[in-house]
């Protein structure tokens, strides 16, 4: 929606409505201007300083709407830089566009958005392009995979004066030029915009093989399986309430043969009985061994 040759004046408002001065709110700052305090009788609108004349709505139309637009493409060429690796990647095609890659027909967006182009052709939409890269930069590594998807993030409502849907945005051109009475003054055309606004968002990961952390994270792994192994022994033995039966298990009764300075002759460790070997709480409780005068004598202090 365009208006031309607004200048700076005293303009009738016609979103204020009003039937006397009373109704209008001396002072009071809008969007279209200050209110003076007065009303206009022939209008019934309240009076207002500021760009002028001022247009009754910039609500847009049906009159407003560009058609075809739902047959629109777009092409969208795009590259990502990983510092780290000093690799780039990019989904331009040397010679042609591929489709959910580079290039997005506009209706298949709609489809992906689960709206139609009738639905937003008025009032316009604000809309969110994501896309993901993938890549891995080793040797046996496939090229990197692009990931796109669309939202929209307006706020869509089933209240039609909903006044925060669609997208809307107000330009204005200034220049000098002759008004009614041949004065050169300040003049400008305000352009009120309804469209469709795409917001893109761009990022990637990128991953490539390392020997250091790999053997770091096996060394790792091998260190928690010792301590895990140390751990379970501990509460077997001290925590446990069968740890009596685990100690059993665990240490097993042997016999040995030449120990100390005693010659091969002589005879085997032994105890008093098997049965004395070890005490109630699986603790070795003595072990002897019989000198060449045939004396036991204990190998436990």
């Amino acid at each position: 929606m365009l208006q031309k040759e607004q200048t700076r004046g005293i303009w009738p408002a016609a979103q204020f409505e009003c039937e006397s001065d009373d109704d209008c709110q001396d002072g009071l700052s809008t969007n279209l201007g200050i209110l003076n305090g007065t009303c206009d009788t022939v209008s019934s609108s309240c009076f207002a300083a500021g760009w002028g004349p001022i247009p009754v709505s910039t609500e847009p139309s049906a009159t407003t709407v560009l058609d075809g637009v739902q047959n629109f493409g777009l092409y969208i060429p795009c590259a990502v830089y990983f510092p780290a690796f000093g690799k780039k990647a990019d989904n331009v095609m040397a010679s042609h566009h591929e489709e959910n890659v580079n290039y997005f027909p506009l209706a298949s967006v709609f489809k992906e958005l689960g709206v139609t182009y009738d639905e937003i052709s008025t009032k316009g939409a604000l809309l969110v392009a994501q896309l993901n890269w993938d890549c891995e930069f080793d040797w046996w590594s496939s090229p990197c995979k692009v990931d796109w998807s669309f939202r929209r993030i307006d706020n869509v409502s089933d209240d039609e004066d909903n006044g925060a849907s669609g997208f809307s945005v107000q330009r204005q051109d200034y220049y000098r030029g002759p008004n009614e009475d041949g004065e050169v003054v300040q003049m400008r055309d305000a352009y009120y915009l309804h469209g469709i606004r795409i917001i893109f968002l761009i990022d990637g990961i990128g991953r490539r093989f390392d020997i250091v952390p790999c053997v770091v994270t096996f060394g790792s792994g091998i260190a928690l399986i010792a301590i895990g192994s140390l751990v379970s022994d501990f509460c077997a033995l001290n925590i446990f309430p069968s740890r009596d039966a685990y100690t059993r298990a665990k240490y097993v009764r042997v016999r040995a043969r030449r120990y100390g300075n005693f010659s091969e002759s002589d005879s085997d460790v032994f105890t008093d009985s098997d049965d004395d070997l070890v005490d109630e709480k699986g603790k070795v409780r003595s072990i002897a061994m019989r000198n060449s005068d045939g004396e036991q004598e204990s190998l436990l202090p």
